[in-house]
């Protein structure tokens, strides 16, 4: 009798270990495919800037290109740092959900950069 018991307690037990790790195998499988593949973008727009007779500024979207990548920095935008000149590009989906937000510094003045050093002598 006690043979018999050992022979149904063991093989019941191996069931239910293997069915625990085939469950959560399952699960993990269901998770990894109900989550969507995030794909990192950039997004380049490429415009041009008109003035009309009156002098305003009239920002025209020529077009955009898409690639695969991603950016080092993800630019903070704060509204307080926006001063006049400067532009507000909000990237959103087709739904209005805002994706992104960017300043970018007064585009039709722009600062000329220099990163060489010179020695200038007076």
């Amino acid at each position: 009798m006690k043979n018999a018991l050992n022979l149904l307690i063991i093989p019941v037990f191996l069931l239910c270990s293997f069915q625990k790790e085939n469950m959560e195998l399952q699960r993990t499988e269901k998770e990894s495919l109900s989550a969507p593949a995030k794909s990192e973008r950039i997004i380049y727009l490429f415009f041009t800037t008109d003035k009309d007779q009156s002098g305003h500024e009239k920002v025209i979207l020529q077009h955009s290109k898409v690639s695969e990548g991603k950016l080092k920095l993800q630019p903070s935008f704060d509204r307080n740092d926006a001063q006049k000149g400067d532009y507000i590009i909000t990237v959103a989906e087709a739904g209005g959900k805002e994706l992104s937000r960017q300043l970018i510094k007064d585009p039709l003045n722009p600062v000329m950069e220099v990163y060489e050093k010179r020695d200038f002598q007076t």
